[in-house]
C-alpha cells in the first residue's frame, strides 16, 4: 500500500519547528530544500499495490534514510539509531519536529530497498553517464559484481575501494573470520 501523509498529532503544536532550531547554512538542511522529492515519489510510486498490505512508510523517509546510511557509513540498525539523535537527519528526511522514537525498524530499510530494487541505482547512472571515466566504470562494474554475488560464492568481492580484501578464517570460536589481505613475507633484497 502506498504511504499516507504524515499525521501532526496534538504534542507537535506545543514543539519548536526545526525551521526555528536549526542552522539553515548546515550541509543537509540546503541538501534537503534543493532535493526534487516528489521526483522519487513518482519513480517508486509503481512499487506499491493500492490495496495490499499496511501502509508503506513515507519515500522521503526511506530515501532520506538510505542517503544517510551511504554517506555516513552507517549500518541498518545504526542510522536509525542514530536518526533519533540528530535533529538534522530528521529534517532532512522531511519531519518538521523533533521525533522521540525511531521511525522504523531497521529491518524495514533492507525490504524497502529489495521492493525498489538494489540494481535501479546502477542502472540510473549507466544511463547519465554513457562514457564514464575509467574511475566510474570501474567502480560500477565492481557495484554490478557485488550486486550479483550470491552467499555461498568463492572470490567474493568485500569491498569496492579496497578490492584486494579477503575472508580469513582464524579458527577461533569467538572470532572466527576477520577481513584482510594476505600478504606474502617481504624478502630483504640482497645487492
Amino acid at each position: 500500500m502506498p504511504p499516507k501523509p504524515h499525521n501532526r498529532d496534538a504534542f507537535e503544536l506545543f514543539q519548536s519547528h526545526f525551521d526555528q532550531l536549526l542552522n539553515p547554512a548546515h550541509e543537509l538542511v540546503q541538501l534537503a530544500r534543493k532535493i526534487d522529492w516528489d521526483r522519487f515519489e513518482a519513480a517508486f510510486a509503481g512499487g506499491y499495490s493500492p490495496d495490499l498490505g499496511v501502509p508503506a512508510k513515507a519515500t522521503r523517509l526511506m530515501v532520506g534514510l538510505q542517503y544517510l546510511k551511504y554517506t555516513f557509513n552507517e549500518s541498518d540498525e545504526s542510522v536509525v539509531a542514530r536518526w533519533v539523535e540528530n535533529p538534522y537527519w530528521q529534517y532532512f528526511c522531511g519531519y518538521t519536529h523533533l521525533q522521540h522514537e525511531c521511525p522504523i525498524h531497521p529491518t524495514s530499510m533492507s525490504r524497502w530497498r529489495k521492493r525498489v530494487g538494489a540494481d535501479r541505482l546502477i542502472r540510473d547512472i549507466r544511463r547519465k553517464a554513457s562514457h564514464p571515466d575509467e574511475a566510474l566504470a570501474t567502480l560500477l562494474e565492481r557495484a554490478d559484481r557485488v550486486r550479483q554475488q550470491q552467499p555461498h560464492d568463492t572470490h567474493k568481492l568485500y569491498s569496492l575501494h579496497e578490492p584486494d580484501v579477503q575472508c580469513i578464517s582464524k579458527g577461533k570460536a569467538h572470532k572466527r573470520y576477520e577481513f584482510g589481505r594476505t600478504c606474502l613475507p617481504s624478502f630483504p633484497v640482497m645487492s
